[in-house]
């Protein structure tokens, strides 16, 4: 198996071209642009997936007085997988753990 995967390059690819062969994306469009939500990038380089998927979670917080506030507070983190989400490789560089 090779160092490094180009799985996310690649399926952007195949991404793009269904999306012009099935009509998503009209003949006559121009400044047409794909790019993966959600995607990151890592300071500290290394070996990682482009793409961090957001969790969104809220919650209702206690009164100082008793009972619950009547507004959620909203939050989200980002999560990187250890693995390659298409080929299934173990990313190894600074942000992944190697076993």
């Amino acid at each position: 198996m090779s160092e490094k995967c180009n799985c996310y390059d690649d399926m952007m690819e195949k991404v793009r071209a269904k999306m012009h062969e099935n009509g998503s994306v009209p003949d006559e469009a121009i400044d047409i642009d794909f790019r993966w939500k959600d995607r990151g990038f890592m300071l500290s380089g290394g070996d990682y997936s482009p793409v961090a998927p957001q969790v969104e979670f809220t919650f209702r917080l206690a009164k100082k007085g008793g009972g619950y506030r009547d507004n959620k507070t909203k939050k989200s983190i980002s999560v990187y997988g250890d693995y390659c989400t298409f080929c299934g490789r173990k990313y190894k560089g600074s942000v992944a753990k190697d076993d």
